[in-house]
């Protein structure tokens, strides 16, 4: 953890390493960036901003009100997809295979 009064230096000249190996050494490096590339942050003073891929954003009335208008043209209150109920201590796996079943009122077709 950086000391108190370094920590905007740090998030400014982090990295975030990734490596082909547990080991972690220098060989195995695959790829590096910087930090600030994976931090997402939003900010309200008077108008709002946000942080995304390192550089800060300012979100206008026009921008929400079409990114409203566009959420609530996607997203009805009926879904088009039936999804298997949530079973209390299952697995992803389990609702993979359960959704991956064809429904009973498909048919699959060969040309």
């Amino acid at each position: 953890m950086p000391r108190p009064g370094t920590r905007f230096a740090a998030l400014r000249d982090g990295t975030v390493t990734l490596y082909s190996h547990t080991r972690a050494e220098k060989g195995d490096v695959i790829w590096t960036s910087h930090v600030l590339r994976w931090i997402e942050a939003e900010v309200a003073l008077g108008s709002r901003f946000f942080l995304l891929d390192g550089q800060w954003y300012e979100i206008g009335e026009a921008y929400l009100a079409a990114i409203r208008s566009q959420a609530e043209r996607l997203i009805t209150g009926t879904p088009s997809v039936d999804v298997p109920a949530w079973v209390l201590g299952g697995h992803g796996a389990d609702v993979q295979r359960v959704g991956a079943r064809p429904a009973a009122r498909v048919r699959l077709l060969r040309p």
